[in-house]
């Protein structure tokens, strides 16, 4: 069963399960996950047990734009290596009533450190496009990490405008923006 999450166990889930499994530098502050959630531009979705209630998997989108940014998709530490994720994200993909569309971004795989990274990010890339998604012509260098841009609607070539208007609305400080994003789509 999927669930909006409110604050307070965003913040539970942040503190519990966010801190430790992604990387400090792709972390958002807490703060301003906080801010757009309560703007009405951030869900937190957690995925759930039916028998047990069980939290198994979160997801957090930025929803300021069309298609939504996928922020962050993890499942929780002591589910991991049971196909949690791709139901998850199956099951997010079905409720159109929820999301119509759905964009997200992987890293560069052409960017990698090594061969173990380049790994990483291949079977990253390979799983979001065995649940559909495809690689848009849109690329992004967000804070020092260089994207590729997917989508769940193969009829969108570009998402420049939609991932745009997202980071704006993510990163509303002018100075930070300018600084530290810059989206574009490759010929």
């Amino acid at each position: 069963m999927i669930k909006k999450l409110d604050a307070q166990t965003l913040k539970d889930l942040y503190e519990r399960e966010m801190k430790d499994t992604f990387p400090r530098a792709e972390l958002k502050p807490l703060k301003a996950m906080l801010r757009m959630q309560a703007d009405g531009h951030y869900d937190a979705l957690g995925y759930y047990d039916d028998e047990t209630g069980a939290l198994l998997a979160y997801a957090c989108t930025c929803t300021a734009g069309t298609p939504v940014l996928m922020d962050y998709l993890a499942v929780v530490a002591s589910h991991r290596g049971e196909g949690l994720g791709s139901r998850f994200l199956s099951a997010i993909m079905e409720a159109k009533d929820l999301y119509p569309a759905i964009m997200l971004e992987i890293e560069a795989v052409d960017d990698a450190l090594d061969d173990d990274d380049r790994a990483t990010r291949e079977r990253r890339q390979r799983f979001y496009e065995r649940l559909g998604f495809v690689r848009t012509c849109t690329e992004a260098h967000v804070f020092g990490e260089h994207y590729w841009v997917l989508t769940s609607d193969p009829a969108r070539e570009s998402v420049r405008e939609a991932m745009e208007k997202i980071y704006y609305y993510m990163v509303p400080e002018e100075d930070a923006y300018a600084n530290n994003v810059c989206i574009w789509d490759e010929e």
